[in-house]
């Protein structure tokens, strides 16, 4: 199972409790995704290859690059 999904409309979901749940902004009405300017890209850091990271405005997620699905691309990462 995934840890990190990002669907094609570019909301982030997140592994909870066995099953992915859509992530809501705590800041602000609606679900957290590429849409907000405090969501960047997730990268894959050249001193630790194959770990995902993606920051979002409070926090930073980091999982296995098979662990993350991002469907805006069509592929995973």
């Amino acid at each position: 199972m995934k840890k990190v999904k990002i669907n094609k409309n570019g909301n982030l979901s997140l592994n909870r409790a066995g099953e992915l749940k859509l992530q809501y902004c705590p800041r602000h009405d609606g679900a957290c995704g590429d849409h907000c300017p405090l969501f960047e890209e997730p990268f894959e850091d050249s001193h630790t290859t194959g770990v995902i990271t993606v920051c979002l405005c409070d926090t930073t997620i980091t999982c296995e690059k098979d662990e993350i699905q991002d469907d805006r691309k069509g592929d995973e990462l």
